[in-house]
């Protein structure tokens, strides 16, 4: 059976998120339409079991109701959690206040997930042919954002690390202040809100996975090493 893995990458500097998924979105389906690939895995996320409110993961609820009306094939949509890599956002942030800030902090729950454990997750998936799983959640591990920051600051060499969850008002001047388009700053910060609020974990939390192999400690090791190195280029 011939098999496809489907993604569409974030890309904030498209004026619409929303929009920019659905056009993928569809070019992906018209090519499964005129091919004989029966067995499609989707990289999704968590988070798109819900048609607005999350941000720009919004686009991934829309990919997945058009991939589940494709005929003839067998669908898997995969939902990872949140990406270890994007910590990595946080690194500037560090280095000039000493501390992260984000619309969610402190002892928010953060639902993490590793590339590598990603990657595991899908190529099982296209291996498999019967009794097709419509969704699978993909996790590595789960800790407060203040026990992220803990765990970080002792891989980087600050250990009184802290994270803030501030307003959203005062996020989102942060981000635009940066440049970004306010289309996606806006995405931004509905779906950090979303993650504070515990909304775009609703399912995740019906629905957990075992959990991979990648631990935070794990990544904190490369989130040093790319910190350092960002710090001895200046």
């Amino acid at each position: 059976m011939d098999s496809a893995f489907c993604m569409i990458p974030p890309d904030y500097s498209q004026p619409d998120q929303v929009e920019y998924y659905a056009r993928l979105a569809n070019v992906y389906a018209e090519a499964i339409h005129s091919s004989a690939i029966s067995r499609i895995v989707h990289l999704s996320s968590y988070g798109a079991h819900l048609p607005s409110g999350t941000g720009f993961i919004s686009g991934s609820y829309r990919t997945e109701k058009l991939f589940n009306g494709i005929p003839n094939i067998q669908l898997t949509s995969l939902r990872p959690t949140y990406f270890y890599y994007n910590l990595l956002h946080f690194v500037g942030m560090i280095k000039q206040t000493g501390f992260i800030a984000a619309v969610y902090g402190g002892e928010d729950k953060l639902s993490m997930v590793s590339p590598l454990d990603i990657a595991s997750a899908a190529a099982e998936e296209l291996q498999v042919t019967e009794n097709v799983s419509h969704i699978r959640y993909i996790n590595s591990d789960e800790r407060t954002c203040n026990e992220v920051a803990q765990i970080l600051g002792k891989a980087i060499g600050i250990d009184d690390l802290k994270w803030l969850a501030l307003p959203q008002e005062k996020v989102l001047e942060s981000v635009l202040a940066t440049g970004m388009p306010e289309n996606a700053a806006r995405n931004l910060v509905e779906l950090g809100q979303a993650l504070h609020t515990g909304k775009l974990n609703e399912d995740y939390v019906l629905h957990k996975p075992s959990f991979g192999r990648v631990k935070i400690e794990d990544y904190a090791i490369e989130f040093a090493r790319i910190f350092k190195a960002e710090k001895s280029a200046h």
